[in-house]
């Protein structure tokens, strides 16, 4: 009701330039403050891309099929962001106050992004480090249980090798005792292996 006053209303004509003055000070003061706003909220879409940037890396580093919520989210703000951007320039005083509550609220929502970002990214790292502990440890086991169930049937084995040699006067009976024990070995081995083996992280 004021601002319709200081501009229409005829007893203010005699200080016409004062109360435009006046008027336009407060214009400039609302658009600054939507335009400080909207730069705030840009820096904090640059910090949020960054992030998403990062989150995007341990995602793909984890092998993992998957879309990224903040990704979805950081479309949106910018989106939001845009529309606003469009409107500065048409919106009369009130409306501009209004506008910059709408665009602080734009802001908070782009510091969400960073937040959740940061954790998805957090999530893909731990998985990435899961899969590389679990494919280890699924190694480690296949390599012990081939290595020793090879070597263990492999003494016996030779020892019947070195008997058949001795006693059959077959030579390199020995080495194809130890080959043929070792080889058995390796089979109960991977078969004692897949009892043991921790399920393969997906």
């Amino acid at each position: 009701m004021y601002w319709d006053l200081a501009k229409n209303e005829k007893t203010f004509l005699p200080a016409k330039n004062v109360v435009s003055k006046v008027l336009h000070d407060f214009m400039t003061d609302a658009t600054n403050r939507v335009n400080n706003s909207i730069s705030d909220t840009e820096k904090t879409l640059i910090e949020a891309k960054e992030a998403i940037g990062e989150a995007s890396g341990a995602l793909n580093n984890s092998g993992d099929q998957a879309e990224l919520n903040s990704q979805i989210a950081y479309q949106k703000v910018v989106n939001s962001l845009s529309k606003t951007k469009d409107q500065v320039a048409k919106l009369n005083y009130l409306e501009l106050l209004n506008l910059d509550l709408i665009i602080k609220k734009i802001n908070n929502d782009a510091k969400a992004v960073v937040v959740e970002a940061n954790k998805e990214k957090g999530y893909y790292l731990k998985r990435t480090g899961d899969k590389i502990r679990n494919r280890d440890q699924r190694i480690g086991i296949l390599f012990k249980y081939t290595i020793m169930g090879g070597v263990i049937a492999g003494i016996p084995g030779c020892i019947v090798g070195c008997l058949v040699e001795e006693i059959g006067r077959k030579p390199n009976a020995r080495f194809s005792g130890w080959l043929i024990g070792a080889f058995v070995g390796i089979l109960i081995g991977l078969l004692f292996a897949k009892g043991d083996m921790p399920n393969k992280i997906r």
